[in-house]
């Protein structure tokens, strides 16, 4: 069921600290800087009461991750909603979860810190039947995703930094199996 999560676990931390620092505005000290809808991610507490205001608040409604490997003509697909609902399908069936506001906060703050909007929308490697890689994550408000498709692993470190965030996060989520009919009616 692992096949693209392996090691996250333990890469996700380290990648999480290298985004947060690398190119990322110090706010240890100064807790102002740190814009208002990710303070709750400083204070790391949050009461139950205003979880619905903090959901709202963020930047994105949905982040998704999907591989496609040519060889196989399939792939996996990994999705996270400001809900908390988590759905994964790949060659082994459909799964479904629950990512917690914390970690679906800290990928917002890394969607906007490593400037995922700004990038280009196609990465493509010379090279023929490579894995591509496409992730998606929808604006609060917009029913379009902004889209940055990776063919052949050349997109840019940030890129990649975030699909070893997304990986981490899935990887430590308690998925549990459920038919295809229950997986691909939640599936937005």
């Amino acid at each position: 069921m692992w096949s693209s999560l392996k090691k996250s676990r333990i890469v996700f931390p380290l990648v999480l600290a290298a985004g947060l620092s690398a190119g990322c505005t110090d706010h240890s000290g100064d807790q102002s800087a740190l814009p208002a809808e990710y303070q709750f991610l400083r204070e790391r507490r949050l009461a139950l009461d205003e979880a619905p205001s903090v959901r709202a608040g963020l930047p994105y409604e949905r982040i998704e991750l999907t591989y496609f490997n040519p060889w196989v003509m399939g792939g996996d697909r990994i999705q996270f909603s400001a809900d908390g609902t988590a759905l994964m399908a790949n060659r082994e069936g459909y799964w479904k979860g629950t990512v917690r506001l914390f970690k679906f906060g800290h990928l917002c703050y890394l969607l906007e810190s490593l400037g995922f909007e700004e990038m280009e929308a196609r990465y493509s490697g010379d090279l023929f039947d490579a894995t591509t890689v496409t992730m998606q994550a929808w604006p609060r408000g917009s029913e379009d995703p902004v889209e940055v498709e990776d063919y052949a692993g050349v997109a840019p470190l940030e890129f990649q930094t975030l699909e070893l965030a997304i990986n981490g996060v899935a990887r430590g989520l308690d998925w549990k199996s459920v038919p295809a009919e229950v997986a691909l009616a939640e599936w937005r």
